[in-house]
Parts: structure tokens; sequence; C-alpha cells
């Protein structure tokens, strides 16, 4: 007997469920056996798409539309903040706010661990935020943005027009190795990596 064809309706349905180009989409594909020859009970041979996706709930709201530019509007106001204060001059405005950039995505993103949604129940226990972000998968769009902020800051504050002055280098270095460590922490390479033993294990509640 001829092989049996699935309803349109399930070729539909799968050529849909393709995953887009570079997304985080992971996509089975389960064929069931041909039915033999006059066996009318046996199933039509057909394809079922199976779609899993993040469900992590402490890192997946960073692939929400919007929250990209929260993020960059975060820092912006602390920029602002530092630049009245400082009497309205943008030069050490924008080291302030590189260095509170750094104190405070080092210590949410790269160093403390797990999550808070309880219904994760440990899952997520030993991994920091970044290791969470989309599954751990590198250099994804949303990782790429947020190692490009550190090095937007490091530039703003350390080029004359917007930051320091070019003849305090103490100042640049201090910027650019702040940037460089956020950096460090964010390549593959680092991933799961704790250095010296550092941070190592499960936090305790």
């Amino acid at each position: 007997a001829a092989r049996a064809r699935p309803p349109a309706r399930v070729r539909a349905c799968a050529m849909a469920a393709r995953p887009r180009k570079n997304s985080l989409t992971v996509v089975q594909r389960e064929r069931e056996g041909t039915p033999g020859a006059g066996d009318a009970a046996a199933k039509p041979t057909h394809r079922r798409d199976v779609s899993t996706c993040n469900t992590n709930l402490n890192v997946n709201w960073m692939d929400y539309s919007g929250a990209w530019s929260f993020y960059l509007l975060a820092v912006i106001m602390v920029w602002f903040c530092f630049f009245v204060l400082d009497g309205f001059r943008s030069g050490t405005a924008w080291t302030y706010t590189n260095m509170v950039h750094f104190l405070i995505t080092f210590y949410l993103f790269h160093w403390k661990k797990g999550s808070p949604i309880n219904a994760d129940q440990g899952q997520f226990d030993d991994l920091t935020f970044w290791e969470q972000i989309d599954d751990g998968v590198h250099w994804t769009n949303t990782k790429k943005f947020l190692a490009g902020v550190p090095i937007g800051l490091c530039l703003l504050a350390s080029n004359p027009y917007t930051g320091v002055a070019a003849e305090d280098g103490a100042v640049q270095l201090f910027n650019t190795a702040l940037a460089l460590l956020l950096l460090v922490a964010k390549v593959p390479e680092m991933h799961k990596v704790r250095l010296f033993g550092i941070n190592r294990g499960i936090p305790t509640q």
C-alpha cells in the first residue's frame, strides 16, 4: 500500500512551527513508523513538533520588549543625578556612572547565584544571573547588548569630549579597568569558572 500522507492541517502546522534563524527555540521532530501493507488499523505517518523555550523567569524578562530600553534609561538616570550633583559637568559624572554600573552589575550578574523564583526548586542555585541568561548560550543578542554597555560607558567616561580630560590618565585607566573586569567575567571561557574557588558552591538561604 502507498505510504499515507499527513493531513494538510498537520503539514501546515509543522511548517509554521519551524524556528527562526538564531532563535533559541529548540524543535524536535519525531517520526512514527510507517504502517505496513494491509494494516488498516495502523496510524498514518505524521510529524510531531515539540517546542521548548527558556522558562527561567529569573532571566527571560531580558528578552521582553522594552527591557533593553529600561536598562539604558536606568543608566542615563544615574548619570543625570551625578551630572546635577557635580554642577552640570559631564566629565566626572560618566566616571561615577561607570563605577556604579560596575558595582551593581558585577554583583547581580556575576556574583549572586540562584533564582528568587520559588517554582525553580533550586534548579539554578549554582548559576549566576549571567550564566542563566538564554540557557547559557554564548553571545546571544542579549549578551552582546549587556557586554556593549560597559564598553560604551568606558568610552563616554574616558574621552575628552564627554568625559575626563585627556591628560587625566589615572581616571582613564580606572574606567578601562572597570570595563575590562566586566568583559572578562562575560567571556565564554569564564562560564561556570570560579577563580581560586571564590564564590564556589551553592549559597545558603
